[in-house]
């Protein structure tokens, strides 16, 4: 996934760099990293093998994320590996990979206000709003806006 800082930077080195000798592979190249950005791929995260985020031990996941510029929509099944309810304000993720990281000028709420994402001491996590049964499992479908 490209963000702004790739896009920007090649710009640069192809093109600002020296406008007279450009070629057309070089320009092609910028317009890669556009497309890129504007339609990404869909990244598939499990628990065991995840690199945009990491998981609560209370939880397991089975997550889809798709940026598109600096928006990144979230779906799948989150699963309670607890036998304990979980309530308000419990950690379900935290996010590693920075270009899927959460803007941090405010907290997100998903559009059924089970979730939302909020930044405390520089880490960002996505939260859960409501009880979590104990060995139960949610689906998400969440949109939020990204920082790069």
């Amino acid at each position: 996934m490209a963000n702004k800082l790739d896009i920007q930077n090649t710009i640069n080195s192809n093109i600002r760099s020296n406008p007279s000798l450009i070629d057309k592979t070089e320009h092609a190249d910028v317009e890669d990293l556009q497309l890129i950005n504007s339609y990404g791929d869909i990244v598939n995260e499990v628990t065991s093998t995840a690199v945009i985020c990491v998981s609560n031990s209370n939880f397991n996941f089975n997550l889809n994320f798709i940026k598109q510029g600096r928006n990144v929509t979230i779906y799948g099944v989150l699963e309670s590996t607890t036998a304990t309810l979980l309530g308000f304000g419990v950690n379900i993720l935290g996010f590693t990979n920075s270009d899927f990281s959460p803007s941090e000028l405010s907290d997100w709420y998903s559009s059924d206000g089970n979730y939302y994402i909020h930044t405390i001491g520089g880490s960002t996590f996505l939260r859960v709003n409501s009880a979590f049964g104990g060995n139960s499992s949610k689906r998400i479908n969440f949109t939020y806006p990204t920082k790069n």
